[in-house]
């Protein structure tokens, strides 16, 4: 292990150590109210029991309720889930010896099958009953009767103090090693804890040490021994001398208990912790006549005691504190319509004040105010480097260097930027109205929202703590981030019930206090101490993610259906959601989880979503991976395999498999088939072609063929033919001559000439010649066709030469043909 890694851990484990010291000191726990109240049917509950794999079980007047953390799943006899149970009165609730769960009512006792939830009647024998046994400690047992009016008695981790439900409240003793006990004051040690009438019933004790009660006229209780992380201060003084709710716009730490207050529509204010008592700024003589009722911003000076005030008017306040008493020591006046936005105090002491037109500045040494540039642009946020370098936001303009009292540069960033802040290392860090957040390293931006958990909402302002974890603050959520290991974790608004949390965070409420370097963060309801630590680089939980529904189309299979998780789903499943959990009640509202579905890459899902949704899946087996950050933000290397199986429909069946192979097979065999026999026709076709080819080429050769051989006579006969319709074609083409009809018949002259007249006894002109004269003849039977049509049709231009070669041909000229006959 590396020295830097041992000085760490070596760090966080003293911090720890003296953060459990200093916790116990102040109080032994925390009262939670149930986060889940509003899921139950009724907000009645019986009983509550913790199964085994970490389930919390509800009993109450309307149903019997399973809790995995996120969701309350209801079991109950109703006419949308008909169940075999003749009433939803829960009484009690028990767990047998392979983890069904046993529960009573009025009507009979039922079994929940662990395996498939299905509800069967209970035997008689296994009638389930709480069977706390009585605790021991101080070398004594102790039960109801040790205490007049309680209705149970349990016993803490701790192992020296008991928790007492009575009919009106709950209370807590010490015991003595000698066995004496002495009542607990819990409005000093129970942070949450009222003296008020409460009807309670049943406690149980949980895995992880908390001890969960059972409210039956109110929501159920919590009683936490884990440290926060946090410290609330409620600041009762504010609703006393208001009576309205307090809001803290921003503040600063003062001394170890007072603080720097600005109260929504009262103004500054001094806050003493320790004495619960508050002074207004209307309360003392030399801040009474300023303008102190509305403070945007406050911020701590480098001179002792004293704080800036930024105003909604064209004022900056120096306010000191004097003997639990404020003193007004300077008074900025800007120039006139110019509207103050933020406040910077550089190293030096000097003040910067950001503008909505501009930057200004400010040195209480000689009371002079300057404008460093008044014409900048809205300035929303300034910080200071190491190496003095001031860096001012400008929104939809960029970031402004500001040295030596002069800007610089404008390093362009066209955003609506917020706010801005520099860690030791020199890394710029900007937060922006749409939810980004930007790192300048190098000369270089990067976004960096995705890797800090950012989720959309406007990014209001940014602290570096010593550690240079990022403390960046949203409407509703405090995100710690440590850029170099990539963890964060996420404190919301209203996150542990409206008895520890605030319901919203303000967006200027949140400051470094120089001297101690913890975190304040305020907003509805109070403020916040964070004190920072190494937790979120330290060593991770294991944490264990279990499947604790699945759902189609919104539908539990395991409530709705009552079928077992590790059954096949439904060929026509869609939309399969798989819901998780760690079954750490107290952190579900900080987890993480991520998933990884076979070979795939991990998915990460944002802070307290449990589920991811499949619209699809294929047929067969699929390995889904979960892991789960702890308490600190760490990823768990512990990860939990799941698989998920779907049938097949019918055409995806082995069998359906081998039709499909059987098909393609045949297919294939029929197209081989066809392709084959197609190429055999084809080579006999060749084969054909080229035995005609060989007896056209001895045809051709031949001189004259033999008498007998009739294959010869009939392509005679198909040479006349041939020869007669090319002639034919071209009757009146004057042109037309032998050279012209051999290459028509794709034949030498020689071999024409040689052919015509051995088969016809002419010559290829004399051939020529006849079948042009019995044309001549058909064309002469047409009483209207004079000799001269006849001629010119015939491609002779001179009718006598006509007439002669017809003469020759015929016996008769061509007019004696014509009158002979006509009818």
């Amino acid at each position: 292990m590396h020295l830097r890694q041992i000085l760490r851990y070596s760090t966080l484990a003293i911090l720890l150590s003296s953060t459990a010291t200093t916790a116990s000191a102040q109080y032994i726990g925390t009262l939670l109210h149930h986060r889940q109240a509003d899921k139950l049917p009724v907000r009645s509950v019986h009983c509550i029991y913790q199964d085994r794999e970490g389930y919390m079980w509800y009993g109450t007047v309307d149903g019997l309720c399973r809790d995995d953390g996120y969701e309350v799943q209801v079991i109950r006899n109703d006419f949308s889930h008909p169940r075999p149970m003749q009433s939803n009165l829960i009484w009690s609730i028990g767990e047998d010896s392979v983890g069904n769960i046993l529960y009573n009512t009025p009507t009979g006792d039922y079994r929940l099958r662990r395996s498939d939830c299905h509800i069967e009647p209970l035997p008689a024998d296994q009638h389930p009953r709480h069977t706390d046994a009585p605790p021991t400690i101080g070398g004594r047992t102790w039960t109801t009767r040790d205490f007049p009016g309680a209705y149970q008695v349990l016993a803490d981790e701790s192992g020296h103090r008991l928790w007492v439900t009575t009919a009106e409240d709950i209370a807590a003793y010490d015991v003595t090693p000698d066995g004496q006990s002495h009542r607990i004051d819990l409005t000093q040690h129970l942070l949450g804890y009222t003296p008020d009438r409460k009807m309670l019933s049943r406690m149980t004790r949980a895995s992880d040490g908390s001890i969960w009660i059972a409210g039956y006229d109110r929501e159920s209780l919590i009683i936490s021994f884990e440290h926060n992380g946090y410290t609330r201060h409620d600041l009762p003084a504010i609703g006393q001398r208001y009576d309205r709710k307090t809001v803290v716009m921003t503040l600063a730490r003062a001394t170890d208990s007072l603080y720097w207050i600005a109260q929504e529509r009262e103004g500054l204010c001094l806050y003493d912790e320790r004495h619960d008592r508050l002074t207004s700024w209307t309360d003392c003589r030399s801040t009474a006549s300023a303008r102190l009722g509305v403070v945007h911003e406050l911020i701590p000076s480098r001179q002792p005691h004293q704080i800036w005030a930024l105003t909604d008017r064209p004022l900056v306040y120096g306010v000191a504190m004097r003997d639990g008493q404020m003193e007004l020591r300077h008074t900025i006046q800007l120039p006139r319509r110019v509207v103050p936005k933020t406040l910077c105090e550089d190293h030096t002491g000097r003040l910067w004040i950001g503008t909505h037109q501009g930057l200004y500045a400010y040195d209480s040494a000689t009371d002079s105010l300057w404008a460093a540039d008044a014409e900048l642009g809205h300035v929303t946020s300034i910080t200071e480097a190491p190496d003095g370098t001031l860096w001012a936001a400008v929104t939809g303009r960029g970031v402004a260097a500001i040295r030596e009292g002069i800007v610089a540069n404008v390093l362009p960033l066209a955003q609506d930027l917020l706010s801005i802040a520099c860690s030791s290392d020199g890394t710029l860090w900007v937060g922006t109205g749409t939810g980004q957040l930007l790192r300048l390293r190098q000369g270089e931006w990067s976004d960096c929202s995705d890797l800090s958990g950012m989720n959309g909402d406007m990014v209001e302002k940014i602290v570096a703590d010593a550690y240079n974890h990022l403390w960046i603050l949203t409407n509703r959520r405090l995100t710690e981030w440590d850029p170099a290991t990539g963890t964060y974790r996420v404190t919301n608004a209203d996150m542990a019930g409206r008895d520890l949390s605030l319901s919203r965070f303000m967006p200027r409420a949140i400051v470094r206090d120089p001297a101690a370097g913890d975190i304040l963060v305020g907003g509805f309801g109070g403020f916040l101490t964070f004190v920072p630590s190494l937790q979120i680089e330290g060593m991770a939980r294991q944490v264990t993610v279990h499947l604790s529904d699945i759902k189609i189309q919104g539908h539990s299979l395991l409530f709705d259906l009552s079928r077992p998780l590790n059954e096949a789903l439904p060929a026509d499943a869609r939309n399969i959601e798989a819901c998780f959990s760690t079954l750490d009640h107290l952190h579900t509202h900080i987890e993480r989880y991520a998933y990884r579905l076979d070979d795939g890459e991990w998915t990460y899902l944002p802070t307290g979503k449990n589920s991811v949704l499949f619209e699809s899946l294929p047929a067969g087996d699929h390995r889904l991976r979960l892991k789960a950050t702890d308490p600190n933000g760490l990823w768990s290397s512990s990860e939990t395999e799941i698989v998920l199986t779907r049938n097949p429909h019918w055409w995806e069946t082995l069998w359906a498999r081998f039709m499909y192979g059987a098909l393609a097979i045949i297919t294939i065999w029929l197209v081989v088939r066809y392709f084959m026999l197609r190429t055999r026709r084809q080579e006999q076709a060749l084969w054909n072609d080229s035995n005609e080819l060989l007896a056209m080429r001895r045809y051709a050769e031949s001189e004259v063929p033999s008498p007998s051989d009739a294959a010869y006579t009939q392509l005679d006969q198909l040479l006349l033919d041939k020869m007669r319709q090319i002639i034919m074609a071209h009757l009146g083409e004057a042109n037309f001559g032998v050279a012209v009809l051999a290459d028509e018949m794709h034949m030498s002259r020689s071999t024409l000439v040689r052919k015509i007249k051995s088969i016809s006894g002419l010559a290829p002109l004399q051939y020529i010649r006849n079948v042009k004269m019995e044309a001549a003849c058909q064309m002469l039977t047409n009483r209207t066709a004079s000799v001269a049509d006849v001629a010119q049709k015939l491609g002779y231009s001179d009718r006598d030469h006509f007439s002669r070669l017809f003469r020759e041909c015929m016996g008769q000229t061509p007019s004696e043909w014509q009158q002979s006959h006509q009818a």
